[in-house]
């Protein structure tokens, strides 16, 4: 893989995947990610029982296990109140 920026480019070749130092430092450092992992049901309490006691908790949709056919995953971005 090239690691200069092609003629005419403004910007460094990235891997894929990968992010910059800016990148990084634009990151909340107050912030913990959570996922959850489970059958639906139980997912979607727990995720319930997480936002009511942290409002500011920010769920994703549910996305299907990749391990556990039966099961979905959630993150959450959650800050302390």
């Amino acid at each position: 893989m090239p690691t200069k920026a092609p003629a005419g480019a403004t910007h460094p070749i990235r891997r894929k995947g990968t992010t910059s130092m800016t990148d990084r430092s634009k990151r909340r450092l107050d912030l913990a990610k959570v996922r959850v992992i489970g059958p639906p049901e139980i997912v979607d309490r727990v995720v319930d029982a997480i936002t009511t006691a942290l409002p500011s908790a920010n769920p994703s949709r549910p996305y299907p296990s990749r391990h556990d056919s039966g099961h979905v995953r959630v993150y959450l971005e959650v800050a302390p109140e």
